[in-house]
C-alpha cells in the first residue's frame, strides 16, 4: 500500500526577468512517495450498491470567476540572505512598467485591486505637481518604513499606551508618470518584492482594503442606535445576520468608528437639525405640534412636541395626566418632562414630551401653557406630579381647575433615606408602612390610627420629613381621594417602576438631541403597536363566562378585556363572597348590612323606599 508523504525539496533557479540576483527558490510542493506494505494484503469484497438516480432537475451552473484571490506567494533569499515575497497573481491584474492608464484615478484603483488580490495594504505617498497637474505619482505598500520607538514615557512623564507598529521598511512601491496633456499616466518604476509575508486567508478580513463600510453597514447601526443598541453590539448582531466574522466586511473597531464620527457631524447643529426635522414634520403632518424658545445665549432652553396620535389620546383619555421630569435625556443636561396617562387597557400612554434646561418656576410654566396650547386649552382634571416647590407654582399659575395630587411612588422612594441606615435595612418596617400607605380600602381614621402606631413603634414621632408628610397626607395618600378616577396610577408600583424602565431604555446623559428624538420615536412605536394588539384581541376574542347573568355578557362587549376582567372579578366577589346579613328600617330608609366575607368587613347601604 503507498503511503502518501511530504518531502519539502530545494532546487535552485536562475534569475528571473528583474528579480533578485542569485535566488535560491524555497518550494512547498508536496511529492508523493511510494513505500512498500509491511502489512498482509487484505481481502477486498464488493458490496453491491444501487444504481444513483440521474437527477431531471436543471441545475444551476457556476458563475465564472474572473481572478482567483490567492495570498500565497513566492519566496526568495538574496544575496545578504533575507527573504522576500513575490506574490502569485494573474498577468492581467498585475501591473507592469510601461503600462498606460486614461486617469490616474483608474491607475490607482488598478493598484489597488492587484493588492487585495495578493493580501496586502498600499498608502499613498510622494506626489509631485506643476501647472498642468500632478505630473508623478508614488503609491507604497502600507509597511514602507520604520516607526521610530518614542520611549515609554511622553514629555510629562505620563506613561504612553502600547501600540504595535506594522512598519518594516517594505520597498514594494508604483510610480506612474503623467505622459501627454490627455492626461494619461504610465507606470515608470514597479517594483514587486516584499520583505514580510503576506496576509492568509484568515488574515485577509483584517486588511484596510478589504474593509469597508458599506451603506448596509451605516444603515444597521443607525438604526441599532434607535433601540439604545450601541456599535460593539450592532458589530455582534451583524454578524449573526450574514453567518460569520468573516462576511462582515468591517471590523468591531470600524463600526465603534462610525458611531464616533456621526456624533460628531451631529454635534454643534444638533438643536439645529431637529428643529428642522420638527418644522418638515409639521409641513407634512398637520396634526403634528412643536414649540421652543431660546436663552440669551440662541441656545435651545425649553422644547415641547406632539404628533397626531398624542394629540388624539389627549381627547380620548385626558383626564388624568402624570407629569414627571426626573430622567436626563441627553449630553446637554437637558430633563425629559413626558405628559403620561392612562389608556382603556390601563397602559401608559404619552400626551406630549418636553426638553427643559432648568427646573425652575418660569421654565414649568412655559412648559405647561405650550401644552394647554397644543391640545386646545382643555384643562386635564387631575394632575399627579412629585414634591417639586417650582413645579407647584408653576401649577397655581396655569391650571384653574385641575385638581394636584402628588406621587406615591416616588414619596416612598425617598424613605430610605430620612429614616437612617438601621431603618433603612429594616425589612419589617418598610413592609409595615407600605401597607399603610397603599391600602386604598382603610378608611381615613384607620389609616391615621395605623400611622401614628408606626410613629411610636419606630421613634419617628419627632422626625421632620414624617411629620411634613402626614400634614399633607390629603395630597398623596389614596384613601383620602377615592372619589378621583386617577385611572390606577396610584394604586400599585409596578405602573410607576414601568414607566421608570421604560424611559430609561432608551434615554442616558451622553446621547444627542437628534439621537434622544431617534430613540423616542422608536419607543413610541412600540408603544403604539402594543396598544394596536390590545384592541384587536378585545374586539375579536370572547372571553370566559363565570356567571350565566346577562350583565357580564354586557359587559364583554363594552369594556375591553382588561377592565372586563377586572369587573368579572367584582361580579364574582358580589356574588360568592358578599352576602346580606341584616334589613332594617330607619325613618322610611331601608338599610342593609353587607358582610365582605374575604376582607371580614361589613358595609352599610341605605335607599328609600
Amino acid at each position: 500500500m503507498e503511503v502518501p508523504t511530504v518531502v519539502l525539496t530545494i532546487e535552485s533557479t536562475e534569475p528571473a526577468k528583474e528579480g533578485p540576483a542569485n535566488p535560491t527558490r524555497v518550494s512547498t510542493v508536496p511529492t508523493i512517495v511510494p513505500m512498500e506494505s509491511t502489512t498482509e494484503p487484505m481481502e477486498h469484497r464488493t458490496v453491491p450498491t444501487a444504481p444513483t438516480p440521474v437527477s431531471t432537475v436543471p441545475t444551476e451552473q457556476p458563475t465564472p470567476v474572473e481572478y482567483i484571490r490567492s495570498p500565497r506567494a513566492e519566496t526568495y533569499l538574496t544575496q545578504d540572505g533575507t527573504r522576500e515575497w513575490i506574490p502569485y497573481c494573474v498577468e492581467d491584474k498585475k501591473p507592469r512598467e510601461g503600462m498606460v492608464f486614461k486617469t490616474l484615478e483608474k491607475a490607482i484603483e488598478f493598484y489597488k485591486e492587484y493588492a487585495v488580490i495578493c493580501g496586502f495594504d498600499v498608502r499613498s505617498s510622494t506626489v509631485y505637481k506643476n501647472s498642468k497637474g500632478i505630473v508623478q505619482k508614488y503609491y507604497l505598500c502600507s509597511r514602507e518604513g520604520i516607526l521610530e520607538s518614542e520611549g515609554n514615557y511622553d514629555e510629562k512623564g505620563k506613561r504612553r499606551r502600547k501600540r504595535n507598529s506594522k512598519r518594516v521598511g517594505c520597498k514594494a512601491r508604483i510610480i506612474w508618470n503623467l505622459i501627454n496633456e490627455d492626461g494619461e499616466y504610465k507606470v515608470t518604476k514597479f517594483f514587486e518584492p516584499h520583505n514580510h509575508c503576506l496576509a492568509s486567508p484568515t488574515s485577509m478580513p483584517y486588511l484596510r482594503s478589504s474593509r469597508k463600510m458599506t451603506m448596509v453597514h451605516k444603515n444597521f447601526v443607525n438604526n441599532n442606535t434607535r433601540m439604545n443598541i450601541g456599535p460593539t453590539k450592532s458589530f455582534r448582531l451583524f454578524k449573526e445576520n450574514v453567518g460569520s466574522y468573516d462576511n462582515v466586511g468591517a471590523t468591531m473597531k470600524d463600526f465603534m468608528n462610525f458611531h464616533r464620527d456621526l456624533k460628531e457631524h451631529i454635534k454643534g447643529d444638533d438643536a439645529k437639525m431637529l428643529i428642522e426635522n420638527f418644522i418638515r414634520k409639521r409641513d407634512v403632518f398637520n396634526g403634528f405640534y412643536f414649540d421652543y424658545a431660546l436663552d440669551e445665549h440662541d441656545h435651545v432652553s425649553h422644547l415641547f412636541w406632539a404628533d397626531a396620535t398624542s394629540r388624539k389620546n389627549y381627547s380620548l383619555f385626558g383626564e388624568m395626566i402624570s407629569f414627571d421630569c426626573t430622567y436626563d435625556s441627553n449630553t446637554y443636561s437637558m430633563v425629559l418632562a413626558p405628559f403620561t396617562g392612562v389608556d382603556h387597557h390601563k397602559s401608559c400612554i404619552k400626551f406630549g414630551v418636553g426638553l427643559l434646561s432648568k427646573e425652575d418656576a418660569q421654565s414649568f410654566e412655559w412648559l405647561f401653557r405650550t401644552f394647554l396650547n397644543a391640545m386646545g386649552n382643555c384643562e386635564p382634571r387631575y394632575l399627579i406630579t412629585d414634591q417639586d416647590p417650582a413645579m407647584k407654582v408653576a401649577i397655581n399659575e396655569v391650571f384653574v381647575n385641575t385638581r394636584h395630587r402628588l406621587c406615591l411612588w416616588h414619596i416612598m422612594k425617598k424613605v430610605p433615606e430620612k429614616v437612617g441606615p438601621e431603618l433603612k435595612q429594616d425589612e419589617d418596617f418598610l413592609k409595615l408602612l407600605n401597607e399603610c400607605v397603599w391600602d386604598m380600602e382603610q378608611e381615613s381614621e384607620e389609616f391615621e390610627a395605623t400611622w401614628n402606631s408606626l410613629m411610636v413603634q419606630y421613634n419617628l414621632v419627632e422626625n421632620g420629613w414624617f411629620q411634613h408628610m402626614f400634614s399633607i397626607r390629603e395630597h398623596w395618600i389614596p384613601c383620602y381621594f377615592r372619589d378621583l378616577r386617577l385611572g390606577g396610577i396610584l394604586r400599585t408600583t409596578s405602573r410607576s417602576e414601568s414607566e421608570n424602565s421604560f424611559f430609561n431604555n432608551f434615554t442616558n446623559p451622553h446621547v444627542t438631541l437628534v439621537e434622544f428624538c431617534m430613540r423616542f420615536e422608536s419607543a413610541m412605536d412600540a408603544q403604539r403597536h402594543k396598544q394596536d394588539k390590545l384592541n384587536t384581541e378585545s374586539i375579536h376574542s370572547v372571553p370566559q363566562f363565570i356567571t350565566p347573568l346577562p350583565l357580564e355578557k354586557h359587559a364583554a362587549e363594552v369594556y375591553t378585556r382588561k377592565f372586563f376582567y377586572m369587573f368579572q372579578d367584582e361580579v364574582y366577589k358580589a356574588c360568592f363572597r358578599c352576602g346580606i346579613s341584616s334589613i332594617r328600617m330607619e325613618e322610611n330608609i331601608e338599610i342593609a348590612q353587607v358582610m365582605d366575607h374575604s376582607r371580614q368587613k361589613t358595609s352599610k347601604i341605605g335607599g328609600f323606599m
